[in-house]
C-alpha cells in the first residue's frame, strides 16, 4: 500500500471534531510558544560540523541517561528542545556538545520531576571526564543563552491535548492509544523529522499514526478516516498539508525502523501488549516497496522543506 494513494478528504469530517471551546485558548497558547521558539525554520540546514548524525548520538543518549524511574516523559522532550533551542542560537566545541546535553537534561529535570536526576548520574554516564563543576557552569551558559527561557513546548505536550480531546469525544481514555502515541513521538526525536516539522504538527501525527495501528482490525477506509478525524483534532481549518505530510514520514520511519531491528526491545519498553499483534499487518502492506524507495526512507527522511 502506498500512503500517497490516501486522500484526506477533511470536508467528510463531522464538525463535532473541531477544537473545543475549553482547550481552544490553551491551544492558542501553545502555537504562539512554538511560533516564537521554533522560528519556522530548521536550523540544522545552516549549521558546519554539528550533523544530524551527531544530534542523533546525543539525543540517544539523552533517552538512555534519562530511562529512570524518577524521570517523567515530558522532561525527555523538553530536554531536547532546550538543546535544539542551544545550538540553533549558537554554537560550542565538539568536545562540550556532550556537555550541554547532560546540562540539557539537568535543566528538564528540575522543571518536571519531583525528584530530579542526580548530576553523578550525568558525570558517570559522560565519556569525557568532567566533574561536577563543568555541569554547574555549562548549565548557566545554556540559561544565559536562552535567555533562561527553558518553557519550551514540544510535540509531547501537544500530543497530549489531542489525546484528552479524543479522550473526551469517544467518552473514555485508551492506554495503549496512549502509548503508542508516546512510542511515534520518540522515534521522531532523533530523526529529520523533529527538525523538518512544527512540535504542533508531530504531536497530531503522531496520534493519528497511533490510531492507524491501534485500530488495525478495521478496513484501510475506516482507519483512514479514524486516522483523519485524529489529525482534525490536531489542526485548523488553514492548515493540514504539514501534518498529513507529517504522518507519512512517521508512517514510513516506523516501517523501516522494524525491518531492520527486533521488535522486542520496543515491547519491553513501552509495554505494548498488541504490539507484535498489530504489527504484521501495516508492515507488510509496505512489502512491496523496492529497495530503490526505501532508500529514500532512511534516518534522515526530508519529506517537506519547512
Amino acid at each position: 500500500m502506498n500512503l500517497e494513494d490516501v486522500l484526506w478528504d477533511f470536508d467528510m469530517i463531522p464538525s463535532q471534531l473541531q477544537q473545543p471551546d475549553m482547550s481552544k485558548e490553551m491551544y492558542e497558547i501553545m502555537i504562539d510558544n512554538e511560533n516564537r521558539f521554533y522560528g519556522g525554520f530548521n536550523y540544522m540546514e545552516y549549521k558546519e560540523g554539528f550533523t544530524y548524525e551527531s544530534r542523533s548520538r546525543l539525543i540517544a543518549w539523552i533517552r538512555e541517561v534519562g530511562n529512570q524511574p524518577s524521570i517523567e516523559a515530558q522532561t525527555i522532550f523538553m530536554a531536547v528542545a532546550i538543546l535544539d533551542r542551544f545550538f540553533s542560537i549558537g554554537d560550542c566545541i565538539p568536545k562540550h556538545w556532550q556537555l550541554a546535553a547532560a546540562a540539557s537534561l539537568f535543566l528538564a529535570s528540575k522543571y518536571n520531576d519531583s525528584k530530579p536526576i542526580r548530576v553523578s548520574i550525568l558525570r558517570n554516564s559522560m565519556q569525557e571526564p568532567f566533574c561536577k563543576e563543568d555541569i554547574y557552569a555549562m548549565e548557566l551558559m545554556v540559561l544565559y543563552r536562552l535567555d533562561f527561557e527553558i518553557s519550551i513546548i514540544t510535540s509531547w505536550e501537544f500530543a497530549s491535548l489531542f489525546l484528552d480531546r479524543l479522550f473526551q469525544m469517544l467518552g473514555r481514555r485508551d492506554p495503549i492509544l496512549t502509548k503508542l502515541t508516546l512510542y511515534f513521538l520518540e522515534i521522531c526525536l532523533e530523526n529529520e523529522i523533529s527538525c523538518e516539522f512544527f512540535p504542533s504538527d508531530i504531536g497530531g501525527a503522531a496520534l493519528a499514526v497511533a490510531s492507524w495501528y491501534r485500530h488495525h482490525r478495521l478496513s484501510k477506509q475506516q482507519r483512514t478516516r479514524f486516522a483523519k478525524c485524529c489529525i482534525s483534532i490536531a489542526i485548523d481549518e488553514y492548515d493540514k498539508t504539514d501534518v498529513v505530510e507529517c504522518f507519512r514520514s512517521i508512517f514510513a520511519l516506523h516501517n523501516l525502523i522494524i525491518s531492520r531491528a527486533a521488535t522486542k526491545s520496543i515491547v519491553d519498553r513501552y509495554g505494548l501488549n498488541v504490539y507484535l499483534r498489530i504489527l504484521p499487518m501495516p508492515s507488510l502492506e509496505l512489502c512491496s516497496t523496492t529497495r530503490e524507495q526505501l532508500k529514500h526512507v532512511t534516518s534522515t527522511i526530508r519529506i517537506v522543506e519547512r
